[in-house]
């Protein structure tokens, strides 16, 4: 939260539209997740398909 530009101005932005810190932290785990997923299925299906 402290070194990447996007993830500060979402943590800036979302406690003015009424979040808690634990909803903030909840939300930034769940979009890691799914961005890790993509990745790992991604480059699964990449060497399967030979």
């Amino acid at each position: 939260m402290g070194h990447d530009p996007r993830t500060r101005d979402y943590v800036t932005r979302r406690p003015r539209e009424g979040r808690t810190k634990r909803e903030i932290m909840r939300s930034l785990e769940r979009y890691i997740s799914r961005q890790l997923f993509r990745t790992l299925n991604g480059a699964y299906s990449a060497t399967s398909t030979t």
